[in-house]
């Protein structure tokens, strides 16, 4: 059998597990040799395989050696490298592929069948780092885990990662039928079965109560909240119950069942909010500061905040990305907008940080790296696909749409953001104490308002923006 000559960029680890995969199966590519960038390396042999040059030669070195396949085979490996590497690589006609920059890879998970084609996240996210887990992980240890939303993107990646680490008891809690049985079945290859999968809603109190007293969890994450903007501005009601009334919910059951920790997941969306799903948000952060400052002692609330996940539901980038499959054209808003984008994995990572780390009453924020312009963002997609921007797939400007803003913040005008311990997580200081009493009657008027037989949609907007002062709704 003729074996496919390759290329494996990069000489670390996973290189070297993925040339041990190869050869212990008896895989049908030949590695010719291996590139990397670190010149201390050069012409040194892993397993007799010669590390040959850098990446800036590997144009010449295709040529020299009749390379068919690169595998690229660096965890930490920044978008700027991988999209070099993909345009050599179409430029000299030869496939590329990749391991992902997943938890898996970084933890020394590395097998054969994740090297997949480069996908467009690769060419955009930040790689995932390899933050130290052990403080988490000792903490979860003997914790049983409830994470709501758990079909979700954040949702499902967070119990990937804590089926990883490996809790006492993980139950995964969403509404969505469907989301739970493909998550149970994704989570079946990390061989941990103390999974619990829970069909309920946020929304049902009783329901709420029951599952926290039949599995007293020591930590609740809450991912579960209506994220999508211009859907939640036509479903102001639906907003109000979901992401306010379904948080208060769960956390008053937590404080009536003493549940040790309860991670409030907040997006950027809620500071100086243009639209009603940004608005909800913010007034759930406000609960969490009058949850933190009551009298009961049992239960640490904390936040964590963060802008736009790479590939998750409904995500700028799996939308372009049908656009682009279908011809065009890709529709973006505004040419000047603007967003801050993180990996999911590297996300949710930072979110068990946050929760290691947290302390009463404070709200996170994650370095999310420098905001990209999305009409570049589209560019780069197009590209990938193997196509020319407005000759191949033409871009399309449609307009802002209800409730968007061209950039989003992280901060509040009053808040400043205070190093932790770890390089890449923030604590919000808290702005001055608003006036708790007065919150909690607009908040009361606002669920009376929800519960007339006819709701008045500008009742509702009127009381979100008492309970979120700087709401400017668009």
């Amino acid at each position: 059998m003729e074996k496919t000559k390759i290329f494996i960029i990069g000489a670390g680890e996973a290189a070297k597990k993925l040339l041990r995969e190869i050869k212990s199966n008896h895989l049908k590519y030949d590695v010719a040799a291996f590139i990397d960038d670190d010149k201390k390396k050069i012409n040194k042999k892993i397993q007799g395989i010669k590390i040959l040059g850098l990446i800036s030669e590997l144009p010449d070195l295709i040529k020299q050696y009749q390379i068919k396949e690169i595998f690229i085979a660096i965890p930490s490996a920044e978008s700027q490298l991988i999209r070099k590497i993909l345009q050599i690589s179409q430029k000299e006609n030869v496939k590329s592929k990749i391991i992902p920059r997943t938890i898996d890879i970084i933890r020394g998970l590395v097998s054969f069948e994740q090297v997949r084609e480069i996908k467009p996240q690769d060419l955009l996210g930040r790689p995932v780092v390899k933050h130290d887990l052990k403080v988490a992980s000792q903490k979860l240890r003997n914790r049983v885990i409830l994470i709501t939303g758990a079909a979700g993107s954040i949702g499902s990646e967070l119990s990937k990662q804590m089926a990883i680490l490996r809790p006492k008891k993980l139950i995964c809690f969403d509404w969505w039928e469907n989301g739970i049985f493909y998550l149970e079945d994704k989570l079946k290859v990390y061989g941990y079965p103390n999974i619990e999968y829970v069909i309920g809603n946020i929304q049902d109190k009783k329901k709420i109560e029951q599952i926290i007293r039949k599995y007293k969890p020591d930590v609740i994450f809450h991912a579960a909240a209506y994220k999508h903007v211009p859907l939640m501005e036509n479903n102001i009601s639906e907003a109000v119950k979901n992401n306010i009334m379904g948080t208060e919910n769960l956390a008053e059951a937590a404080i009536k069942y003493k549940i040790k920790d309860f991670i409030l997941i907040s997006t950027d969306k809620a500071i100086n909010p243009s639209s009603v799903m940004g608005a909800t948000k913010r007034v759930t952060e406000k609960l969490m500061y009058i949850y933190a400052d009551a009298r009961q002692k049992a239960t640490r609330f904390t936040a964590v905040r963060f802008g736009n996940v790479l590939a998750s539901n409904g995500s700028v980038v799996p939308f372009f990305e049908k656009q682009i499959k279908e011809g065009g054209p890709v529709t973006i808003t505004h040419s000047d907008m603007v967003r801050y984008f993180m990996s999911i994995e590297e996300a949710v990572q930072l979110i068990i940080q946050s929760w290691a780390l947290g302390k009463n009453g404070e709200i996170f924020i994650l370095d999310m790296g420098e905001p990209v312009n999305v009409k570049n963002l589209a560019h780069h997609l197009i590209r990938a696909y193997g196509h020319i921007p407005n000759k191949d797939i033409k871009i399309k400007f449609i307009g802002s749409r209800p409730g968007e803003k061209l950039f989003e913040e992280i901060l509040l005008n009053k808040e400043k953001a205070i190093k932790t311990r770890h390089p890449k997580i923030f604590v919000v200081q808290k702005e001055e104490k608003f006036n708790y009493d007065k919150f909690l009657d607009n908040l009361t008027r606002l669920k009376n308002t929800i519960n007339k037989d006819k709701i008045n949609q500008k009742e509702l907007l009127n009381y979100l923006k008492k309970l979120v002062p700087n709401f400017k709704h668009q």
